[in-house]
């Protein structure tokens, strides 16, 4: 089983890991931050049935008006899944690090993989957000 670290690993390697060890307790302080006093009602409004708000940007965004940055709207949906994205990716590198030369790497740099590429999606899709509210100001 090819193992997930080289014995010839370079700088690029070696920042990889560091880099996403690092971003792994951040996010997590993040999403324990952004879940207190019930904020995580605004990121995560599907799990409480708050979805008037995103259907309404929704509509509007057809109509060609930009969402409300504010409320849990679009944008904060946005925010949410780009944040469980993350969170999704920085958890499944740790798992293949852990499995590293394991039969159980494979699923794991499988599900990091795919977990990178939504997130950068999302985080694309959250940056042109961004900068055509900026626009609208």
């Amino acid at each position: 089983m090819r193992r997930i670290v080289p014995k010839s690993a370079g700088v690029l390697d070696l920042a990889h890991i560091g880099l996403g060890l690092a971003l792994a307790g951040l996010v997590l302080a993040y999403l324990v931050r952004n879940s207190i006093n019930g904020r995580w009602r605004q990121y995560f409004p599907w799990l409480v049935g708050r979805l008037p708000g995103v259907g309404r940007d929704l509509a509007g965004t057809l109509r060609g008006k930009l969402p409300s940055p504010d409320g849990a709207g679009l944008l904060a949906l946005l925010e949410g899944l780009l944040l469980v994205a993350l969170l999704v990716t920085a958890l499944s590198g740790i798992g293949w690090l852990l499995a590293d030369g394991s039969r159980a790497a494979l699923g794991w740099r499988e599900l990091h993989s795919h977990a990178a590429w939504s997130f950068s999606s999302l985080l694309l899709l959250h940056l042109v957000a961004g900068v055509m509210q900026l626009g609208n100001l």
